[in-house]
């Protein structure tokens, strides 16, 4: 299988990459190598250094190498210093309470439905 590995130069990305590749299938990454190293990574594996937000980037990658599969394993944890903590009942979807296009009560309501 065709695999795309975001965040794969990174310490839990790369040892995806090598189970992957172990396993037979063709991997290529996907990293901004901010936190990553193209030296944790295989010199035959494809390296596309570029940030997962740059839709455009990321869409040529796709085209390029037409994977069957994403491994999305990039991510870095970024939350204001000066932010207020979440509320107790939004722990669990911290990814809602802190999404920046997030409609107005689309937290709540997804606990109101539990």
């Amino acid at each position: 299988m065709n695999i795309i590995v975001t965040g794969g130069a990174g310490f839990i990305g790369s040892h995806i990459v090598d189970r992957l590749l172990a396993a037979g299938h063709r991997v290529a990454v996907i990293d901004d190598l901010s936190s990553g190293s193209r030296d944790n990574l295989p010199p035959a594996v494809p390296l596309h250094v570029v940030d997962i937000v740059d839709g455009r980037a990321v869409r040529e990658v796709f085209e390029r190498e037409r994977p069957e599969a994403v491994c999305h394993q990039a991510a870095q944890m970024l939350r204001p210093a000066l932010a207020p903590p979440l509320p107790r009942s939004c722990r669990a979807c911290a990814w809602a309470a802190w999404a920046p296009a997030q409609p107005p009560g689309l937290c709540s309501a997804a606990h109101e439905r539990r």
